[in-house]
């Protein structure tokens, strides 16, 4: 099963391009568990999911360079499926591909995001509609790669994108 944590809703963002969003209902605090997406999952090969209609898609995250995760129901995916991205996120991993928590508090009526950056390397690239002040106007699958953000989100990059950063610094210093 997943899970999310009570203290969040889905509810309309108010931007038709954001569609639905996850929003706290309570104060969440720094560190504390937002979901989990648990057994509501299925492993599929990228030629798989490239074979999807673009909404199935859309739910789907890199894990590995041959693979997503992406909700056991495509039609339907549990609530944990709902955040949007944010190039200020306030959401991160704990170094797997299934549990997330607050990167730091998060008040009521504020919307959950992640930066996909911290997710996903693949080749995608979009326009962004988060609409912060620090927004990079364009999304891509390199921007894990950026060192600024490398910096902003140390320690909640998912594990795939945490170790294709280990591995480049490796590289970098000649280890």
């Amino acid at each position: 099963m997943s899970y999310l944590n009570p203290k969040i809703e889905r509810r309309p963002t108010g931007d038709p391009r954001r569609g639905d969003g996850l929003f706290a209902r309570e104060k969440i605090s720094r560190g504390e568990g937002i979901g989990d997406t648990g057994g509501d999952t299925q492993v599929l090969p990228k030629e798989v999911v490239r074979q999807l209609t673009e909404r199935q898609q859309g739910w789907c995250y890199e894990i590995d360079d041959e693979h997503e995760m992406c909700p056991q129901d495509l039609e339907r995916p549990s609530l944990v499926w709902f955040m949007n991205h944010s190039c200020d996120s306030n959401v991160g991993s704990l170094s797997d591909f299934h549990r997330t928590v607050a990167m730091r508090d998060i008040n009521p009526g504020e919307e959950l995001t992640y930066d996909y950056a911290m997710t996903d390397a693949g080749k995608f690239d979009f326009e962004c509609s988060c609409g912060k002040s620090n927004c990079r106007q364009r999304v891509r699958g390199s921007d894990w790669m950026l060192p600024e953000l490398q910096e902003k989100y140390r320690g909640y990059f998912q594990k795939n994108i945490q170790e294709k950063i280990d591995a480049r610094s490796r590289r970098r210093s000649g280890e």
